[in-house]
């Protein structure tokens, strides 16, 4: 599965629920049982302008539009969920359906960064994923994702500042794969 390169959802809708320790930080980061991610817990809604476009991800490409900023992220129990809408216009008028990406056991550890507090290193990947209407006439997808593929495997990076989520800017990895930055624009903003 392909992400969008400015962000690092396939955006997601679920209940907020507490985020629970899971798993270790590796490489001398600090285990997740010793983090405080409670800033990070919510949901938290793409920052991005309002428009339809055509949507390129493997799923069926060329065939629905999506709206971008309507994609959310959510922090859930053990696990991060993501949602993203589609439609079968290029207003994003009528909905065709929904597919959401189940990423489980995600791994977070404590991250430096200067000038930034509490950031975090998080891996996740694609364990599952569902097709539905959700209300839509239906969606027809062309591709599944092959779950063994590493390119359904995410490495980046959380801070939060002032009810502002921001990721990691993947145009520069280290050895591990992590970003070396973060965005200097906020990706979500918390939603009450």
């Amino acid at each position: 599965m392909k992400f969008k390169s400015t962000h690092v959802a396939f955006i997601a809708v679920a209940a907020s629920v507490l985020l629970q320790a899971c798993g270790g930080g590796g490489d001398g980061g600090e285990p997740a049982n010793e983090l405080d991610l409670s800033e990070f817990v919510g949901t938290w809604q793409a920052i991005e302008e309002l428009s339809c476009e055509p949507d390129d991800t493997f799923w069926a490409p060329g065939k629905y539009w999506t709206v971008v900023a309507q994609d959310r992220l959510i922090f859930a129990q053990a696990r991060l969920e993501s949602r993203q809408t589609f439609y079968t216009d290029a207003q994003c008028q009528n909905k065709a359906g929904v597919i959401t990406g189940v990423f489980d056991k995600p791994e977070f550890a404590r991250h430096t960064i200067s000038g930034r507090s509490n950031v975090i290193r998080a891996s996740f990947k694609l364990t599952a994923f569902n097709v539905s209407a959700d209300g839509g006439s239906g969606l027809q997808i062309d591709a599944i994702p092959d779950l063994n593929d590493p390119e359904n495997q995410v490495k980046t990076l959380f801070d939060v500042e002032n009810d502002q989520l921001f990721v990691g800017d993947d145009s520069a990895l280290d050895a591990n794969g992590y970003p070396l930055r973060i965005d200097a624009e906020p990706a979500y903003r918390r939603v009450p």
